[in-house]
């Protein structure tokens, strides 16, 4: 996983989980994890696995996309497109295939 991608995750976390007025602790209580999982995802040591993702989602009441959410960056159509391509570089077929489900389906709207 790329690195950048990991840390801008982890800073989305941070900001969302504050929004919320938790600490690390009460996050990774709700999530079934500790402080130290949050902390190792807030500061990019770790990438949440897509089961996490959902449970970090339901806990903060947060789309999972408001995670990948970068103000200034998302505005940027090649800093779009470079972590578009680090979230493909790393996918299986299985994963390619619910990326492409969820473009079509975003299409839609």
């Amino acid at each position: 996983m790329n690195d950048d991608l990991k840390r801008l995750l982890g800073k989305r976390l941070r900001t969302l989980r504050e929004s919320k007025n938790l600490k690390q602790h009460q996050l990774g209580r709700m999530i079934g994890s500790d402080n130290k999982y949050i902390s190792s995802v807030e500061t990019g040591r770790v990438y949440p696995s897509p089961e996490m993702m959902t449970a970090l989602s339901k806990a903060l009441n947060y789309p999972i996309s408001e995670f990948y959410f970068v103000e200034g960056i998302d505005d940027d159509a090649k800093a779009l497109r470079k972590s578009i391509e680090s979230l493909v570089a790393v996918s299986n077929a299985g994963r390619l295939r619910r990326f492409l489900r969820h473009m079509l389906v975003t299409l839609e709207d």
